[in-house]
């Protein structure tokens, strides 16, 4: 009996070194899959330090990132408020005077804001007058050759027409 309970201790003693070899084999193998993983990234001493400098890293990033997203939303509203639709209409508003010298320029906003200069050449002289924009629409009374401007600006078609 005393045979085999020495026999049943060398079994297990057996099977216990087995596991612990097993054990290290593949305590060894994951260290050297952390070590090639992390072969090559800055500040790599060790996991919990390369976790660190990432976290580190991705708190630097999201504060560039809201830096970023202010300045767009900033430079937006100001775009969004620039000129940004033009057309303009020569015309010949007499008979009695040659060539199309005065014309018709719309200038928009994003919002189509902003303003209708019109120039008027006559033989005594040349006239300037503004009307503003809102929305589109002006609260003064538009001529053909204005309409046609504010449409053509409104539209977005780069192409002013000649009447």
């Amino acid at each position: 009996m005393q045979q085999m309970m020495i026999l049943g201790s060398s079994a297990v003693a057996f099977v216990a070194v087995v596991v612990a070899v097993v054990a290290i084999y593949y305590g060894i193998r994951a260290n050297s899959r952390v070590n090639r993983l992390l072969a090559g990234l800055e500040g790599a001493g060790n996991l919990g330090e390369t976790v660190e400098h990432y976290f580190s890293s991705v708190k630097n990033i999201e504060a560039e990132l809201g830096t970023i997203r202010k300045n767009y939303e900033r430079l937006s509203s100001i775009a969004a408020a620039s000129i940004q639709k033009t057309a303009i209409i020569r015309f010949n508003p007499f008979q009695t005077t040659g060539g199309d010298q005065s014309f018709v320029l719309a200038l928009l906003d994003n919002h189509d804001n902003g303003l209708i200069l019109t120039s008027i050449h006559s033989r005594e002289g040349t006239r300037v007058y503004i009307k503003p924009v809102q929305y589109g629409a002006s609260d003064h009374t538009l001529s053909k050759e204005e309409q046609s401007a504010l449409t053509t600006a409104r539209s977005g078609d780069k192409q002013g027409a000649s009447t």
